[in-house]
């Protein structure tokens, strides 16, 4: 700031000369400017030697996990988790590695899921039954588990590392790939693949089954029969009751369709024609002797297996 004087151009008087700012060298100051930028390896999620937490047994850490959480799950979620816990705990122990937390970095689970991948599929035989992996082998099988059931297996232990950064009881998220769509993760393979329907031949099979007369066949041809017009869920058909069905609208009503919703659909001639034949000539076979209102729990098909009259079990369908 300047002031104008009769002599000429004056510099204001009580304000002091402000001292000039010294240039740092250029090293220095790339120097400081690395120093205050975090580095790669943070960026990416990997932390040094000094953020990582101690290594913890898993076996306690998934048992608290599984408490914490496993009261809202159903029974079919509850064993799943159980099963894909121990599918890696049992890997961990066959290649001597620890089964602490310290086997929950990333490197280690690539190579886990590499070698799901290579597992033999199970095919032309049921999953349940004993030695199903020896049994679809001796028939012939060459299929590995596709990309999609090992994202299955491996997603329980996604939700446990996510539990375990949140508690601090884990240094580093290994699911967490930074700038990594989620398809290309190595940890969550996924493959897009045809819908699985079955085929005129499968379903003429299914009604060849059961073309004899007796209460089972009777049973079974009308449960195909519901599956083939109306292509409703396993538990929608297994847990119909006889309230469920109108003759007189043609309609029959399936009270745990998908979502929890209800839906009512329409009841085909054929369809209504089998099911009558099994509440008239089949359903009997699978109550108690002389069967009193209190015997009949009113599920429309019921066990064969013996004891109290009940649903039918998901396998069963």
């Amino acid at each position: 700031m300047v002031q104008r004087a009769v002599s000429g151009v004056q510099p204001l008087s009580g304000l002091a000369r402000r001292p000039l700012r010294r240039k740092k060298p250029a090293a220095q100051g790339r120097a400081a400017s690395v120093a205050e930028t975090p580095s790669a390896a943070t960026r990416l999620g990997r932390h040094s030697a000094q953020d990582r937490v101690p290594s913890l047994p898993l076996r306690p850490l998934i048992a608290q996990y599984t408490a914490t959480f496993g009261s809202t799950w159903a029974p079919v979620t509850r064993r799943k988790h159980r099963d894909d816990f121990a599918r890696l705990v049992d890997w961990l122990e066959a290649r001597r590695l620890p089964v602490t937390t310290e086997s929950l970095d990333f490197m280690t689970l690539v190579d886990y899921v590499t070698d799901l991948r290579s597992r033999p599929k199970v095919t032309g035989v049921w999953r349940g039954s004993p030695d199903a992996i020896g049994r679809s082998l001796r028939a012939g099988s060459t299929e590995t588990l596709s990309a999609n059931s090992v994202n299955a297996y491996v997603r329980p232990l996604r939700s446990l590392a996510i539990w375990l950064v949140d508690d601090g009881l884990l240094g580093v998220n290994p699911f967490r790939r930074s700038r990594r769509r989620a398809s290309l993760n190595p940890l969550l393979p996924s493959e897009e693949t045809p819908t699985k329907s079955a085929t005129l031949d499968d379903l003429h099979a299914l009604e060849r089954g059961c073309a004899g007369n007796e209460p089972l066949d009777l049973r079974d041809r009308a449960i195909v029969s519901i599956l083939v017009t109306t292509a409703a869920r396993n538990s929608s058909v297994r847990l119909l009751r006889l309230e469920d069905l109108d003759f007189e609208r043609s309609v029959i009503r399936f009270r745990r369709a998908k979502g929890g919703k209800t839906l009512e659909l329409a009841l085909q001639q054929q369809t209504a024609t089998a099911i009558l034949a099994h509440i008239e000539r089949g359903r009997a076979a699978f109550l108690p002797p002389s069967p009193t209102p209190s015997d009949d729990p009113g599920w429309l098909f019921l066990s064969h297996a013996g004891g109290a009259p009940r649903p039918l079990t998901m396998n069963s369908v």
